[in-house]
């Protein structure tokens, strides 16, 4: 099997699965190399230099001494994980689409932070020629919300994975991949027909929208990070630099499996993070009619300044 190389997240990334969804580079360099191999490596190692955490029901890592870590779903060995490199297990049995699935969230998320970037839960769209990241719990709406300022010409840089590297003076969100993960029902909000849109996987009703031709492939310096809030209201609130802290410890991707030292170098990251950017509370109402004049209040905050 040919490997074919692709760009995202600020890397070159030579893989031996293909994504015919996303358009190919062509270039001696590689950042990451994703193959094909033996992934559950234990043999030489003792009970007392694993760490196993749970990141949800079905989905665990073990992490060992020499900081390989080992993703399972449903105690189904998956990848071995390390800075450069991402191993799938070619026997686990699932569905294509729920592969990639796993990659593009668990997969580039450990990658990325054993990297050294600070990785977001969080989406990013770009206007006024920067980075406006939405983050916020799980199901609260960010990629709806994206999807709301993509139908409106503005550019998708990525969604659910955001990767910032804060050794570099300047913070800059780099993109992912030209897709959005989204519900049939908002799919079908802004006039899409979701039957034509292929599922994530077979386990789930959601749905990969393509957004190649309205997407941005070049990082961008954030200009705004605004922390999603349901209460009802359609507001933007500022927030006390503690409190910006706090929410960003909480959206950070790996926070549940960080050892002691990666817990003090996330508060250095989110820290500096706070420093240089503004951070703040977008309140928002669970509907979809409220969604123009959301846009709007951003569209304002953003170009205000």
């Amino acid at each position: 099997m040919r490997s074919a190389t692709y760009y995202a997240h600020g890397l070159y990334i030579r893989s031996k699965l293909y994504f015919p969804e996303f358009s190919l580079k062509q270039t001696s360099e590689v950042d990451v190399f994703i193959r094909f191999g033996k992934t559950y490596l234990f043999d030489n190692y003792s009970n007392k230099n694993l760490r196993e955490i749970y990141l949800s029901k079905l989905t665990k890592i073990i992490i060992s001494s020499s900081n390989l870590i080992y993703l399972f779903w449903n105690d189904i060995g998956i990848f071995t994980i390390t800075k450069n490199e991402i191993i799938i297990n070619p026997k686990t049995g699932l569905d294509l689409n729920f592969l990639k699935f796993l990659l593009f969230g668990y997969g580039f998320a450990i990658l990325l932070h054993l990297k050294g970037r600070l990785v977001l839960h969080a989406n990013a769209v770009e206007i006024n020629n920067s980075a406006v990241v939405i983050s916020g719990a799980s199901g609260i709406g960010k990629s709806t919300i994206s999807f709301a300022f993509h139908q409106k010409g503005y550019k998708l840089l990525c969604d659910d994975v955001l990767s910032i590297d804060i050794r570099k003076k300047c913070q800059k969100v780099y993109p992912s991949f030209p897709r959005i993960k989204l519900w049939p029902d908002v799919i079908q909000n802004f006039d899409e027909y979701p039957g034509k849109i292929p599922k994530i996987h077979n386990k789930t009703s959601k749905r990969f929208f393509n957004v190649s031709e309205n997407f941005s492939d070049i990082e961008k310096k954030i200009n705004t990070i605004y922390f999603i809030k349901v209460t009802g209201n359609i507001e933007i609130k500022e927030i006390s630099p503690q409190r910006a802290i706090m929410e960003l410890i909480k959206s950070s991707y790996c926070y549940k499996f960080f050892n002691e030292r990666e817990v003090c170098g996330n508060l250095i990251q989110c820290s500096a993070i706070v420093n240089n950017v503004a951070i703040k509370i977008l309140e928002v109402k669970k509907s979809y009619e409220s969604l123009n004049k959301l846009v709007e209040i951003v569209e304002k905050d953003i170009f205000k300044n």
